[in-house]
């Protein structure tokens, strides 16, 4: 079993619902949750937005390797709505980052 510990965020729509539908997705999909942080609010990086970015941290156990994981987060966000426009960072309904795999650096 590998642990995975992912960034949910967003600054459009409704965060805590998109937050909700990500982790039930996420155990659907990739695993069990095992852990949550608190939800924080921060500025917007890299891009002008008047929206606020909305992020939280979970602990995840999955039998997924680093490669799948990816792959099923992508289509999560998908899923969920998240379109990407090629070298354009934009406002969105749900970002999912691969923060650590297990000890493993890629």
């Amino acid at each position: 079993m590998n642990s995975a510990y992912l960034l949910l965020g967003g600054n459009i729509g409704k965060i805590h619902h998109s937050f909700s539908t990500a982790k039930q997705l996420i155990e659907d999909h990739v695993g069990t949750i095992k852990n949550a942080s608190s939800v924080y609010c921060s500025e917007p990086w890299g891009f002008e937005s008047k929206n606020m970015f909305y992020n939280q941290v979970i602990l995840v156990e999955t039998d997924l390797s680093p490669k799948e994981l990816l792959s099923t987060i992508l289509m999560i966000e998908t899923k969920m709505g998240r379109k990407r426009k090629k070298d354009k960072i934009e406002n969105r309904i749900i970002d999912i980052d691969i923060i650590f795999y297990n000890d493993v650096i890629i």
